[in-house]
């Protein structure tokens, strides 16, 4: 997504991605660098501004741009294959001690398991 030329219609405005954080829940999630714009409605060439990415459309040919959902999906399957992996780590090592934190290590295998049941609920 960064480095893609966009435009938004509705503002007559094209531009090129900055940046992209398609994980956070505002729905601006696009930066972008305008090219040109309607100065009558305070966009010009060089002002960086967020846009939500649902509204652009590439202008590159490279292409649909990514969409958030599906990001959003493969996050979530990363942090599912992470936590399983801490979670079988933390099963393996349960006999090493650790000292002076001996009740931790219940709690902490209980963390990681609620929050994999947690993200394998959605």
């Amino acid at each position: 997504m960064v480095g893609r030329k966009v435009r938004c219609s509705w503002l007559s405005m094209t531009g090129e991605v900055v940046e992209w954080t398609p994980l956070v829940h505002g729905m601006c999630d696009a930066l972008v660098r305008e090219e040109t714009g309607e100065p009558k409605y305070g966009h010009y060439a060089g002002r960086l501004c967020w846009y939500g990415s649902a509204d652009l459309q590439p202008t590159d040919g490279l292409g649909p741009l990514p969409r958030r959902d599906v990001m959003r999906e493969w996050a979530r399957l990363i942090a599912i294959e992470s936590l399983e992996g801490a979670l079988s780590q933390h099963i393996k090592d349960f006999h090493k001690p650790w000292t002076g934190a001996e009740h931790g290590k219940a709690i902490v295998g209980n963390s990681i398991a609620g929050a994999l049941r947690q993200l394998l609920k959605e």
